[in-house]
């Protein structure tokens, strides 16, 4: 499952990545008199780099090109389809794209920070093109067997193996939370240490974030052991927050990324292959949570009050737009305001729609053929992550101008189409 506008805006990206042409790179301002130059985090390791590149550098800038090939943010260079001149051939990964991937990764393992180390260890398993041809090939699978015999199967599950290893000793939720899903993945969970890892010891880590109390609701559901569903909804509903943590990977990345152009490229594909290896994370029963919350066990006033603070807690404290659309849904069932509930769909959908139309226009724009470009983008990355998706579209909401009740109406004229066919069908039965 990829969150909303994240997974748009990075399918965008990646788009645009291969698909745009020449990338100015703005020069970089004089330096003032008498200053002294203050070497960044990044300058130790890009000074190899850069120095080892540049007979790279050279070599490819006395390949005569022809008309038919356009140069790329990054320096990447790619050929023009015959059949289309707008459009262009996605072009296998470079040796310095790879070079550049591989330098970013390092930089992540040598962070002092824990979470940042350990997503490079999640991030650090193959190349870009083995990890676009293993999605491929995993994709058609339809079983762990066929998985299993994949060729980078053994890696990924190395990889699986060291993340539980750091997580079991580790006292940052972070890193529990990413363990968990990263375990929980494909059946992964039944084998080495991914056994340790339980919802139960997250929420020791994370007192303060619903997720892993909504997992366990599940299991008290599937249990039929009401006095766990009863502390899980009480447990919920009393939360500061639900965080799924979607966006922490490609937040983390972009953050830790260098200042260079020429860089772009390979962190937008960190950024793309981070969010889309997290939407194979599980997510928890959501029907398990809107079925305790039934109008038959709503009768008793206890539940009924853990059931209103958990459509509180989804629709305002939560980190994902499909959390606050289940906020929305479960707000409904406890006797919310049906103004309410339009309110924030239309809200949801109109920010879908302005998201959507900017995203067009930006890939669209021939005269904006630019990193700076990319840059932006990235920088919407960054702001979800560090908002949470609902926080964004909050501050969107914000900015618009519109009144609540415009949002209203918003809903309801896109309620009105689904209606008017519904009243047609039944009329012609």
């Amino acid at each position: 499952m990829v969150s909303g506008v994240l997974g748009v805006l990075c399918v965008a990206a990646w788009w645009v990545l291969w698909a745009w042409g020449s990338a100015d790179s703005p020069a970089a301002p004089p330096a003032e008199a008498g200053a002294v130059p203050q070497p960044s985090p990044w300058s130790t390791a890009l000074v190899a780099v850069r120095a080892a590149g540049q007979s790279i550098d050279r070599a490819v800038a006395a390949v005569p090109r022809g008309a038919d090939e356009v140069q790329g943010c990054g320096g990447e260079w790619s050929k023009l389809k015959a059949e289309d001149a707008s459009g262009v051939e996605v072009p296998p990964p470079s040796a310095r794209f790879e070079e550049r991937r591989a330098t970013v990764l390092a930089a992540l393992r040598a962070s002092p920070d824990e979470l940042v180390r350990v997503a490079a260890r999640w991030l650090d398993v193959a190349t870009a093109g083995t990890l676009a041809v293993h999605a491929r090939e995993e994709s058609a699978c339809e079983t762990d067997a066929c998985r299993a015999a994949l060729p980078l199967w053994p890696a990924l599950q190395r990889m699986r193996e060291a993340l539980a290893t750091a997580a079991v000793s580790s006292h940052n939720a972070e890193v529990y939370a990413l363990a968990f899903h990263t375990c929980g993945q494909l059946g992964g969970g039944s084998e080495g240490t991914c056994q340790l890892i339980n919802a139960r010891q997250w929420a020791r880590l994370a007192p303060d974030n619903a997720q892993p109390w909504l997992f366990m609701l599940s299991d008290a559901v599937q249990r039929e052991d009401v006095a766990a569903q009863d502390e899980a909804l009480h447990r919920i509903g009393s939360a500061r927050r639900s965080d799924m943590g979607f966006a922490t990977i490609p937040g983390l990345v972009i953050r830790n990324a260098p200042d260079d152009d020429a860089y772009v490229p390979a962190v937008l594909s960190l950024v793309v292959e981070a969010t889309g290896r997290s939407a194979a994370w599980r997510i928890p029963g959501y029907q398990s949570l809107l079925n305790s919350c039934k109008r038959d066990a709503l009768r008793d006033a206890n539940r009924q009050r853990a059931c209103e603070a958990a459509a509180e807690l989804l629709t305002e404290r939560s980190d994902t737009r499909i959390e606050r659309s289940i906020g929305t849904s479960l707000g409904k069932q406890v006797g919310w305001p049906v103004e309410r509930s339009d309110r924030l769909r239309g809200e949801d959908s109109a920010f879908v729609d302005a998201e959507s139309a900017r995203l067009a226009a930006v890939t669209s724009a021939a005269g904006n053929r630019k990193c700076a470009v990319l840059r932006s983008m990235l920088a919407q990355v960054a702001r979800n992550a560090e908002l949470g998706e609902t926080g964004y579209l909050r501050e969107w909401v914000a900015k618009s101008g519109k009144t609540p009740e415009e949002f209203v109406r918003i809903e309801r004229a896109r309620r009105e189409p689904a209606a008017s066919e519904a009243a047609s069908t039944s009329v012609a039965r």
